[in-house]
Order: structure tokens, then C-alpha cells, then sequence
């Protein structure tokens, strides 16, 4: 991002000296100041990544708060040094700011400052809203309050009075004059102004006319109230961690329908499975090569037999019921199969609660064990019921493949009648006695190896003539074949998945609520602060290996549910900001700005789940996501308006979605306003043609940009479905 940075503001396009030259030297620093302050928001992740094990130690008295928090905030003064020493190595001599060594160290203290400030508050806000999804959004909200109050979007003098306290309370604002005033107050804007000015020289002119500080001891003021921030906001989280818990995962209460006595069985074909003297390989782990392991490949299973027959589960393997069942099993049949499943593993209290991620919320791990049960048998498998075992031993030779028996005497029996196998103790759990009398050590102990003694066993001979028995057809059966690759027909898969999608949203309250509250936050907040300025210039993949359903069915219902969603959170949004910022209550002016939120809404979300379908991990997709958010934001022209970036990067404003929302509400806001202004340099033109001039905004090019918007969401849709249709990152 360094090195893209100069090459958009390289210094020889950089003039300095005059007032018309500060325009690209502020948009620079200004544009120094996000990177370092998004660069904080992994902080986010990381803690709460770390808070389940934290809870888990305070609460056994491992050590108090304090002891986990300060280790982290001494440890990150490092990293907020060399990130901050590595962005201005790169950026300081590039693009040419003040070039004395005092000037280049004063601005690397402020970006110091300005990233202990980021990582500080992030961490707080992780340790405050403990889950993922709240402290995303606090994160969020923080972000735009405090951009939108730093001074830069907004100047100090243009926010009303009953809004200046979230001036000063700002760490951008802070930031943004420190690095200001040790630019524009060095000897090169010191060029003096002529009579009659409110200001002696041109960098204090500058200054002022950013409604920023113009005396040198506010430097040293802002850097005081950076590390001062810091500072507070560790004592805040170490304050968060003490009192607060891990949030908890409130579970609704819901009854099934109908009588519990049942009984019912889908209808299914009776299926057997045998294999014989299987092996199973896979490629040697590169931490197994290091340690010396010259093969390239790793036996797991080495020489086993087995069959699975129709009434006796030997193996949970199933799917999720609705997409695997037959085509004709009734809607009425599943849901009453359904509900006594639940019944039977006691999910009903379960029934709207969401499973959420293990280890972070939703269920807990005895309710998802008893999840999976029910999930396998409302499959409907064609062989079940837990009777038989399947024991290797390490290096994945079979030791014991047979019934259990009732309280699993066959299985004690067979190990007992090995000569000097103990004998089980009265009331001792038979699985934990099996596995201490096969293990390693009691094989070295009894001078015998469990897999040679069963091979040479009537058991073994037994299984073996039942493999081949298996292994005949049956008279008059037929051979399996399925007709389709998937058991329902696309619509229906469409339908199931939309139906999965709508429930999974509407049950994640947490989510929703927070994101819907949270707009109409920013769009009151934006709508105060921005009062009355409209007619001014101011600027899956378990499911899918499962057959379940196709990739393009689960693309199009998430993109769906999350298109209504997006929708409602929209028309919030754009009522609030358009009546309260005072625009032209005219169809096409509103339309077109709900038209450009929703689509920019809805842009941003297919960005996102293009970016996790075709990542491994949400940790990448979020390095991922700030990288091109970055991009996007450099060239938006919001920064530097497009004729000021350079004609080797000019290309790529184009290629920046936020450049298209941009010009999307301007020119459909005010670029048709023919009106005329006055600039700051006295000149006066029409608002149109100083749009088009200035920032080349056209209201007749609009038709391009709606068209444009709808290219971008369906390009990061399809990149989405076919993503994963074809990636697979699982390591399983």
C-alpha cells in the first residue's frame, strides 16, 4: 500500500510552495492517517479470538485482568513503531514532504501515536462487545464517527455547536493537526501572503483555511492526546475484562406438534456396505518430513474388512434431511419425522437457537453432539443402529471389528480370553477397559500385537465369510443408480436454501437488530451533523460434499435474503440522511440516491462473501478486505478528485466502486444545478461546470453509472457462486 501511495502522490507531480499546491500534500497526509488507522482494526479479531480462554482463566483465578491486557499493550508499542517506521520510510522522501530530519521524526512520533491510539481502541471495543458480530459493528460505527468528526470530511468550523464536543473528543482530529501543522508550518510554505491577509505566510494560511490549529505547541498538544487516548482506552479495557463476561447465547424454548409416540420410519432401500482389505493413504505432512520421515506418503489404514449392514449403525454417516430425501416422501411426512427426531435427542428446547461457531457461541458441545445425532438420523440412512464396532489400533490395523453386545459383553469376552488380558472390574466403564488393555503399552507388557491375534480369529474368519456373502447380489436386485446428481430438481434446491437462509437471518437477531440500529445511528448522527448542508459543495463446504444441493441454488438464496435485508436497511438510511442533510425532495433525486445506498449496501456484501469463498479463512479475508478497501478509498476521488491523479493510475479510478457511488450521488444530487458560486480563490461559476471542471462530475452521464453499479454487484456475485462451486478449502 507504501508503495502504491507514491506512486500516486510521487513528488514530481508535487508542487509546493502556494496555496493551490496543498491540495494533494493533505489528501496525502490524510490518506496516511486512514491506512494507519485501519490497520489497528485487525485488533478486533485478535482479541476477541483470545477472550474465551481469557474468561476461562479469570475465572479459575489463573490472574486478575491487568496481567493479561498490559502484556499486549507494552508488546504492540513495538509493532505500532515499526509499522509506522516502515509506512514512513517508504512515503516521507517519495512524495516530498518537509525534507528537514526534525520534520521526518515528528511525523513518524504522530503516526506512532495514531496507531497505538487504533489498536487501543479496537482492543477495548473487542473486550466490550466480546462476540464478532457486535464488535464488527461498534467497530464500524467508531470508524465513521470518528472520520466524520476528525475535521477532514467535515471542517471544525462547518460542524454546528451542539456537535463540536465529538470534535475534540476525536483522536483523528488530533492526529490529522499534528501531522498538518509539522508539514505546512516547515520553511517551504512559509511563503509570506500579501498585505491585507488574515494569516502571515502560506502554510498558516493553509491551516486556517482547513479550520485546523496554526501554532507550533499544538503539535506536541495532539501528540500528548494521542498517547493520553492510548492510555485511556487500555485502562478502559483492562476495566471491560473485570467486570464484564463472556455474553451468553439466550435459547428459546419451543415445543413439537403432535403425539411422541410415533414411531414413524421413512421409507428407504435397504443397503449393505462391505470392503476388504482396504488400505488408505495419504501425502506425508510436511511436519513429519522434518522430523526425518522419508516416505512421501502416510498409511491411516492399513489391511482392514468390514461390512455394514441394513439395522446396524457401525458408522454415522449421513446428510441433512429435506435435499437427500427421496422426491416423493410428503412435505407433512418429513416435518412429522423431523419433530420426533427432535423429540427422541430432546432438541425441542433447541428448537430456535442458532448453532453458531464451536467455541464462541450458539450451542454447546454436549447440544451439538446430541445436533449431529438428530442431523444423521433424519437422513434416513439406508443401514443404521449402534450395535457393531470397529477398533484399530495405531498405524490402522483392525484389532477388534464385531458386536458389542449388550453392556458390551461380546467385546469384553473377546479381550478377556486373550491370555494375560485383566479381567474388568465390576462397575468399571467397559470402553475405558478396553482401552487401557489394547493400548501400546500393554501390547509391550503382554508381548503380543492385538491385530496379528485377531487376523488368526474365528472372528475374523466370521467377518470374511460375511464379506462374501455381502459382496453377491441378492437375487432380483437391481444395481444402484441415481437419475439426477442431485434428488431434487434446481427450484426446490432454490427453495430449501432460500427457506435455510430466511430462518438462519431472522433467528440471528444479534446480527440484524445491531446492523438495523446501527444505520439509523449513522444516518441521524450524518443527518446532525451534515443539518441542512444539501444545497452546499461541502464534500459451506461440508453440505456440498454431502450432495445436498448445487453451489448456484446456495448463491443465489444468500445473495436473495441478504438483498431484502439490505433493502429495509437502505430505506432507513436514505429516509433519515436525505430529509435531515435538506437535498431536493424530487421522485428522481431520492430514487437515485436509494438507488446508489442500495447498490453500494449491496456491492460492499457481495464483496464480502466473494472475498471469504475464495480465501481459506476469515483471518486472510479480513487482511484480504482492508488491502482493497484501501485501494478503492485512495481512488475514489474523494482524496484526490480525478484530474489531480496521475495519468498512470487515472485508469483505475474506474475501477473503484466507491468512485462510481461518489459520482453517482453528486452528479445526481447537485451536478444539474446551474446556479452560480463563488470559490475561495474569488472566481465565480456555475456549480455545474465547477463539478465538471474540478472533480469531472456530469449529470448526464448517469445512465453509465446505474449501469455500472449493476455490473459491479453482479461480477462480485458471480465470482461468489462460481468461487465456491470450485474452491474447496477444507483440509479434511
Amino acid at each position: 500500500m507504501g508503495i502504491i501511495s507514491l506512486t500516486v502522490f510521487l513528488r514530481t507531480e508535487m508542487k509546493t510552495g502556494q496555496i493551490p499546491d496543498a491540495a494533494k500534500f493533505w489528501g496525502a497526509l490524510f490518506f496516511s492517517l486512514i491506512n494507519v488507522m485501519f490497520n489497528g482494526v485487525a485488533e478486533i479479531s485478535m482479541t476477541v479470538f483470545r477472550l474465551p480462554v481469557f474468561f476461562k482463566q479469570r475465572d479459575s483465578l489463573f490472574f486478575p485482568a491487568w496481567a493479561f491486557a498490559l502484556p499486549i499493550a507494552v508488546l504492540r508499542v513495538q509493532i505500532s513503531l515499526v509499522e509506522s517506521a516502515i509506512w514512513i520510510l517508504l512515503t516521507y522522501y517519495t512524495i516530498g514532504f518537509a525534507p528537514a530530519a526534525s520534520r521526518f521524526f515528528k511525523q513518524l512520533l504522530a503516526f506512532c501515536g495514531i496507531h497505538q491510539v487504533a489498536v487501543s481502541l479496537f482492543r477495548f471495543i473487542g473486550g466490550l462487545g466480546r462476540t464478532q458480530v457486535v464488535t464488527n459493528t461498534l467497530g464500524s460505527l467508531t470508524l465513521l464517527l470518528v472520520f466524520v468528526l476528525g475535521g477532514y470530511i467535515v471542517a471544525k468550523d462547518d460542524i454546528k455547536n451542539y456537535m463540536i464536543w465529538g470534535y475534540y473528543v476525536s483522536p483523528m482530529m488530533y492526529g490529522q493537526n499534528a501531522v498538518a501543522i509539522n508539514e505546512f508550518l516547515s520553511e517551504r510554505w512559509s511563503t509570506p501572503m500579501p498585505n491585507g491577509s488574515a494569516q502571515p505566510t502560506v502554510g498558516k494560511t493553509l491551516l486556517k483555511e482547513m479550520a485546523l490549529f496554526v501554532d507550533e505547541y499544538w503539535y506536541w498538544i495532539s501528540i500528548g492526546a494521542l498517547f493520553g487516548f492510548s492510555v485511556l482506552f487500555n485502562i478502559l479495557f483492562i476495566v471491560a475484562l473485570t467486570y464484564l463476561n463472556r455474553s451468553a447465547i439466550a435459547v428459546r424454548n419451543g415445543q413439537g406438534n403432535g403425539d411422541s409416540n410415533r414411531g414413524m420410519v421413512l421409507p428407504f432401500q435397504p443397503l449393505s456396505l462391505a470392503f476388504n482389505h482396504d488400505n488408505y493413504y495419504v501425502d506425508m505432512p510436511a511436519e513429519m518430513k522434518t522430523e526425518g520421515v522419508d516416505e512421501t506418503r502416510l498409511q491411516l489404514l492399513r489391511d482392514i474388512s468390514g461390512a455394514f449392514r441394513p439395522g446396524i449403525l457401525t458408522a454415522l454417516v449421513g446428510y441433512s434431511a429435506w435435499l437427500r430425501l427421496a422426491v416423493d416422501i410428503k412435505t407433512d411426512t418429513r416435518k412429522m419425522f423431523v419433530e420426533e427426531v427432535m423429540d427422541l435427542v430432546e432438541l425441542n428446547p433447541l428448537r430456535n437457537a442458532l448453532v453458531g461457531l464451536r467455541g464462541v457461541d450458539g450451542l454447546s458441545t454436549e447440544q451439538r453432539k446430541r445436533l449431529t445425532i438428530a442431523v444423521e438420523l433424519v437422513a434416513n440412512p439406508s443401514w443404521m443402529s449402534p450395535h457393531l464396532l470397529l477398533l484399530m489400533k495405531r498405524g490402522g490395523r483392525v484389532i477388534y471389528a464385531g458386536s458389542l453386545g449388550r453392556q458390551s459383553h461380546k467385546l469384553v469376552e473377546y479381550f478377556e480370553a486373550i491370555p494375560g488380558v485383566p479381567k474388568i472390574k465390576d462397575g468399571y466403564n467397559p470402553a475405558t477397559w478396553m482401552l487401557e488393555v489394547n493400548s501400546a503399552a500393554a501390547e509391550v507388557q503382554l508381548n503380543v500385537d492385538f491385530a496379528e491375534i485377531y487376523a488368526n480369529s474365528d472372528l475374523c474368519r466370521h467377518n470374511q465369510e460375511l464379506i462374501k456373502e455381502l459382496s453377491t447380489p441378492a437375487p432380483n436386485s437391481k444395481d444402484l443408480y441415481f437419475p439426477t446428481q442431485y434428488s431434487q430438481s434446481f427450484l426446490t434446491q432454490c427453495k430449501a436454501t432460500f427457506w435455510k437462509q430466511h430462518w438462519s437471518y431472522w433467528r440471528n437477531s444479534q446480527y440484524n437488530a445491531i446492523r438495523i440500529f446501527m444505520t439509523i445511528v449513522i444516518g441521524v448522527m450524518f443527518g446532525v451533523i451534515f443539518w441542512g448542508k444539501g444545497d452546499q459543495l461541502t464534500v459451506f463446504y461440508r453440505e456440498r460434499a454431502a450432495g445436498m444441493y448445487s453451489e448456484l441454488p446456495y448463491a443465489f438464496s444468500q445473495v436473495a435474503i441478504e438483498t431484502v435485508y439490505v433493502a429495509v436497511q437502505t430505506l432507513a438510511y436514505s429516509l433519515l440522511l436525505f430529509s435531515m442533510i435538506g437535498y431536493q425532495w424530487k421522485v428522481d433525486k431520492f430514487l437515485y440516491f436509494y438507488y446508489f445506498v442500495f447498490m453500494c449496501f449491496a456491492y460492499f456484501s457481495m464483496y464480502g462473501m466473494m472475498i471469504v469463498a475464495l480465501t481459506p479463512g476469515h483471518q486472510i479475508a479480513s487482511i484480504v478486505m482492508s488491502f482493497f478497501l484501501n485501494f478503492w478509498n485512495l481512488f475514489s476521488g474523494f482524496l484526490v478528485p480525478r484530474p489531480l491523479i496521475p495519468v498512470w493510475w487515472r485508469w483505475y479510478y474506474w475501477g473503484s466502486p466507491v468512485a462510481w457511488t461518489i459520482y453517482g450521488v453528486f452528479a445526481s444530487q447537485i451536478a444539474d444545478i446551474n446556479t452560480e458560486l463563488t470559490t475561495s480563490n474569488g472566481t465565480i461559476i456555475r456549480v455545474d461546470l465547477f463539478l465538471k471542471e474540478n472533480f469531472g462530475y456530469e449529470h448526464d452521464f448517469l445512465v453509465s453509472v446505474v449501469l455500472a453499479h449493476l455490473g459491479w454487484v453482479l461480477l462480485f456475485f458471480f465470482v461468489f457462486a462460481y468461487g465456491i462451486k470450485f474452491l474447496n478449502f477444507q483440509r479434511r
